[in-house]
């Protein structure tokens, strides 16, 4: 296994197949559940002279017409399709789908990394321009954003350089520092520093208010434009 590195073997009992049979092999997984039948080599054998023939990286979907080497009779081989089927197939599958997809979101992770890496972003150096973009200038931090494992400073910057669009994020490098961690609007957890601009009483980052009914009547915003006609 290349994450456990546990031995694994396959047990493969071939059987002798004719027109429109349905099984081709019994096989068991030490230490492992096989769940897909790749594309393999199979020997063909004439129907008229018995003579065998080793056929290369044949799967579902192969087609091949020819004619035998040994009595020059026409043979055709052709596959339509090929599944494991078994008790808790289906589950293992289920399973295994879930392992690759870990795999590559570690690997796009890594890769990630190294790319910051490259750029000189490293834990105790500021990020450039201390995470803020041209779309928001007062949010100090990059996402780190699931789909690609990549850091933006907001998602506009994450579609406008990927050719996919963004998942929700939910980790985040402070701007000041460049410390990973869990996405949050306080402040950072390593350094302290605020991850958005200074908080008022009038719009707090998005939390604050803008409904004229329950301002305070000290809040210059409350009666702004009442007295302009249109």
């Amino acid at each position: 296994c290349p994450t456990c590195k546990q031995q694994m073997g396959i047990s493969v009992a071939p059987t002798i197949c004719h027109g429109g049979c349905s099984s081709i092999a019994h096989v068991a997984g030490t230490n492992c559940q096989p769940v897909q039948l790749l594309r393999s080599d199979i020997e063909a054998v004439c129907g008229e002279c018995n003579a065998a023939v080793l056929v290369r990286n044949c799967g579902p979907g192969y087609r091949k017409k020819g004619t035998c080497a040994a009595c020059h009779a026409k043979t055709n081989i052709m596959i339509e399709g090929a599944d494991v089927i078994g008790t808790g197939v289906s589950h293992w599958r289920q399973v295994a789908q879930a392992g690759a997809e870990q795999q590559n979101a570690r690997k796009q992770l890594q890769d990630a990394r190294r790319r910051e890496k490259d750029m000189g972003i490293k834990v105790g150096n500021p990020l450039p321009y201390q995470g803020a973009c041209k779309h928001y200038l007062k949010s100090y931090k990059w996402f780190r954003f699931p789909c690609c494992g990549r850091a933006f400073p907001c998602s506009d910057c994450h579609d406008e350089q990927m050719d996919h669009p963004y998942e929700w994020a939910n980790r985040m490098l402070c701007g000041h520092c460049s410390f990973e961690q869990m996405s949050t609007k306080d402040k950072c957890g390593n350094c302290g520093a605020e991850t958005t601009r200074n908080r008022t009483a009038y719009w707090e980052g998005g939390e604050g208010c803008r409904n004229r009914a329950v301002m305070s009547k000290n809040d210059i915003h409350k009666y702004k434009g009442l007295g302009e006609t249109v």
